[in-house]
């Protein structure tokens, strides 16, 4: 079926979950013969400003195809590039309000999206009063060995404790299952009656 309005973006679907795998969203808008989709996606480390890397930081990009794969006429790529400004505005309007916000920009001036806040508040309460401050946290260029492909790299973090893994999502997952992997072999020695059928 033909979608002639823009695709509904609720709140949830832009919120991050933190499953151990790399988390991105794709929407789609179908119009006629063509299909535009706008992805919501980790920066490409070549879109960074030199020297602006970040972890955990989204861009938008878009594209525009026919429904039956077929090339594109001038009339209908103009058209498609319109349905991509259309549905990268409609994400633009939804992302404040789901939480997100532009933290730096790419090398071709595109916003850098980051999902929380952008500060950290520290609530005290004294007695009777409620005291309330606020502080902006930067990151930091931290040097370390990535536990994952064993090599020295240096990125931008907040302050916090040694990194163990580096930007590439590939050695969290890969550890993860290494990890997984032990702990039930362990649990299995340690429960050796435990996959046998009960007569």
């Amino acid at each position: 079926m033909t979608q002639t309005t823009l695709p509904m973006i609720a709140l949830a679907d832009l919120q991050p979950v933190d499953d151990g795998f790399t988390w991105s969203r794709t929407f789609t808008w179908t119009q006629g013969h063509l299909i535009a989709t706008v992805y919501l996606d980790t920066v490409e480390r070549d879109h960074f400003q030199p020297g602006h890397y970040r972890r955990d930081v989204y861009e938008i990009t878009t594209t525009s195809n026919h429904v039956d794969h077929r090339a594109l006429s001038p009339e209908l790529e103009a058209q498609g590039f319109q349905m991509e400004d259309q549905l990268r505005a409609h994400l633009l309007m939804v992302l404040p309000g789901a939480g997100w916000y532009e933290i730096d920009r790419t090398r071709d001036n595109q916003p850098i999206w980051r999902y929380g806040s952008s500060v950290s508040t520290l609530v005290l309460e004294q007695k009777n009063e409620l005291a309330r401050r606020s502080r902006t946290v930067y990151t930091r260029a931290v040097t370390f060995t990535c536990q994952g492909c064993y090599t020295e790299v240096t990125e931008q973090r907040f302050p916090s404790h040694l990194p163990l893994y580096c930007s590439n999502p590939a050695c969290k997952k890969e550890a993860t299952r290494q990890k997984t992997r032990a702990r039930v072999a362990a649990w299995r020695e340690a429960h050796p009656d435990a996959r046998k059928k009960k007569v």
